[in-house]
């Protein structure tokens, strides 16, 4: 509670009946538990996690970054309306490209 508001319950507490006082504190006191309580973050991806010995390990590709930045850039240049059909559309493109390279036919 922060002390501006300590000192107008303490004057307030002197003005009004003893059940007004004591409602006051109760809200008072759920309040400074909800501050005090953790909140979940709104990302999932930045909730804790639960350490288990059972939790695969995954190695990431080395390309992936630059693959999932590129693509991400695609589909907000674009704004496709099917995200899905458009991805699936990408990487073909993409998979039909690295052949033509490592065949030599690089367009």
């Amino acid at each position: 509670m922060c002390v501006r508001l300590k000192a107008f319950n303490a004057r307030a507490s002197r003005r009004r009946p003893a059940k007004e006082a004591r409602r006051l504190d109760a809200i008072d006191a759920i309040w400074s538990a909800r501050r005090r309580a953790p909140r979940s973050p709104a990302d999932p991806a930045q909730a804790p996690t639960m350490a288990s010995s059972y939790q695969k390990e995954f190695v990431m590709p080395e390309e992936f970054p630059a693959t999932l930045r590129d693509f991400t850039r695609e589909v907000l240049r674009d704004q496709p309306e099917d995200v899905a059909k458009f991805g699936y559309e990408y990487f073909l493109k993409k998979v039909e490209e690295k052949k033509a390279k490592d065949e030599g036919y690089a367009s």
